[in-house]
């Protein structure tokens, strides 16, 4: 089994350690992001992404590393992407 390769158009929180203006500070918005991984799960909460896939044929295990947990309410798209 191949795990489905997703792209997700999601915005981001960050901290900005820069003196500003109250007025300037009003102004920020959340960054947006794009990032493409390979489907774990969907829930209702999030998407489930990792970086790596190791389908281990002897011992029948699939492991995979680099996690990434996406909210649902951060989330403006998402496709899975067609790949052979």
């Amino acid at each position: 089994m191949t795990l489905p390769l997703v792209e997700v158009k999601w915005l981001d929180a960050f901290i900005s350690t820069s003196d500003m203006s109250i007025k300037d500070a009003k102004k920020l918005k959340p960054i947006e992001r794009f990032t493409v991984g390979y489907l774990i799960a969907e829930t209702e909460e999030c998407l489930i992404l990792s970086t790596d896939y190791f389908p281990k044929k002897k011992k029948r295990v699939k492991e995979v590393s680099a996690t990434m947990v996406i909210p649902t309410g951060w989330i403006q798209y998402w496709e899975i992407q067609d790949v052979d």
